[in-house]
Order: structure tokens, then sequence, then C-alpha cells
């Protein structure tokens, strides 16, 4: 294997940007824009940004009740994300975050994942959905009925 070629396709992969996207929960609204800052620092072009709102958290995160969540879309290098991770995990303003590859934009305005695109949908209308039920039993054994039963089973 010629390690020249894997080492210059290796260069090339990474310097080509991906799209992410970071999720994250701020103790303050004012909060948003140093992350903004914060990504704009390590270079990376910002596509999209939503307001953050705030939301009651399901349980306290450093020692917080109430977060403002908000999520902004970006194209950076593969290759920069270790150095924006390592601040990010840094920054005791942000109380969590998670970077991901965000889906795209065609198989969320069709509701599909383009890759499953001519197949049929495993989703089920709500006609075709049998309603569950819990069948009781037709009557109601007695102490000595259920005595010989085991009886029988266990001969």
């Amino acid at each position: 294997m010629n390690n020249k070629h894997t080492q210059a396709q290796d260069e090339q992969f990474e310097e080509s940007p991906s799209l992410y996207e970071i999720t994250y929960l701020a103790r303050e609204e004012k909060d948003g824009p140093l992350l903004v800052g914060i990504l704009a620092k390590h270079g990376v072009k910002i596509e999209r940004e939503n307001a953050p709102q705030k939301i009651q958290l399901a349980y306290p995160i450093k020692k917080e009740l109430f977060a403002f969540l908000g999520v902004i879309r970006f194209q950076a290098n593969p290759s920069g994300l270790l150095g924006l991770n390592t601040e990010l995990l840094l920054e005791d303003r942000l109380l969590r975050y998670l970077i991901t590859h965000p889906a795209p934009e065609e198989a969320e305005s069709r509701g599909g994942d383009p890759s499953r695109e001519g197949h049929p949908s495993k989703k089920r209308s709500p006609e075709a959905r049998r309603p569950f039920t819990v069948s009781s039993p037709s009557r109601a054994l007695s102490n000595e009925a259920l005595q010989e039963k085991i009886e029988e089973i266990l001969q």
C-alpha cells in the first residue's frame, strides 16, 4: 500500500467541510451569542441559527431547573471539531451540547429517509393499527379447580 497516496487522501478528506448541527442547553439566553463566538473562533461557517427557547429540564443539570435550548447548523472541517469540542467542554455557561450531522433537508420535508426512496414505508396508518385488548378469562376458577389443574400438569 502506498502511504503517500493514503496520506494525501486523508488530508483531502479532512479539508472538505461537512455540515454539522449543535444542539445546546445554556444557562441564560445571552449565552447563545457566546457559542456563536466560539464557533466563529474555530473558523466555522454558520448556516442557520434558531433562537434559544426557555425550557424546563426533566431533572436538574448543574443545579439548574431551567435552561435555554438552541440549535445552530454550521459547516466545519472535521479536523477542527476536536479543538472546538475541547473549548466547549471547558465552557461552564453551557450545561450540555451535542454535535451531530443533520438530516438532509429533503428527508425532513418529506418526512422520510432518502436512502429508502422507492421502498414502502414501515409506518402504518392509524386505521391499519389494531387496538390492543386484554382478554379476560371466560370464568374464574375456584381454588379446588386450580389445584386439580396443577396436579394434572405436574403428572
